[in-house]
């Protein structure tokens, strides 16, 4: 879809239309110079208007299909169809960049990424819990303990009785906790 002013045949021929009828009014001096200025202003005011609204539809329409990748994204999602429904959640963020959710779900498995788009959509929404969620699960995999009980602990902060998130950062705490107890035990040997 366009971001240009886009008009149906009948519309421009209207609008030429309009535009003849004053050329003519003003060449044939029935409307007074004096009242050009403020007819091309009106004009102008109803063509920005227009303009304006047609823009918004287009809007609500990528919004619209964006929300319809995404949905056909969890379902490839809980399909275990990994790849499918990242494409998917990549054609979302495409129609509609503003919106941190696709890109919270966009890198399900591919944590480098995953840990880029979570930092985007938290540029979007910074109190998007599930882009913190996101990042803590990333940098669990990653083995970056350090980062994931930091990022789990600010999703709680957002959804304190959130029971997936809790039990996510125990787990996190407990790898972080496994991690320096063997750094120790090394170091004082």
């Amino acid at each position: 879809m366009s971001s240009k002013l886009e008009m149906s045949e009948n519309d421009r021929f209207l609008a030429f239309s309009i535009l003849e009828y004053f050329k003519t009014c003003i060449e044939g001096e029935k409307i007074p110079s004096t009242k050009v200025e403020a007819l091309k202003e009106n004009i102008f005011k109803v063509f920005m208007e227009k303009r304006e609204k047609l823009n918004l539809e287009q809007e609500e329409l990528k919004m619209k299909k964006a929300e319809e990748l995404k949905a056909q994204g969890n379902v490839k999602l809980s399909e275990k169809c990994y790849e499918e429904a990242i494409k998917l959640y990549t054609e979302a963020i495409g129609l509609y960049p503003k919106s941190a959710i696709y890109f919270g779900n966009s890198q399900q498995g591919k944590y480098d990424q995953a840990i880029e788009d979570c930092h985007q959509a938290l540029k979007i929404d910074p109190n998007y819990t599930k882009a913190y969620s996101r990042l803590g699960l990333a940098f669990l995999q990653l083995h970056n303990y350090e980062k994931s009980v930091e990022n789990y602990k600010k999703a709680l902060s957002f959804d304190p009785n959130n029971e997936n998130i809790k039990n996510a950062l125990a787990q996190a705490e407990s790898k972080l906790q496994t991690i320096n107890r063997n750094q120790n035990e090394s170091t004082s040997e």
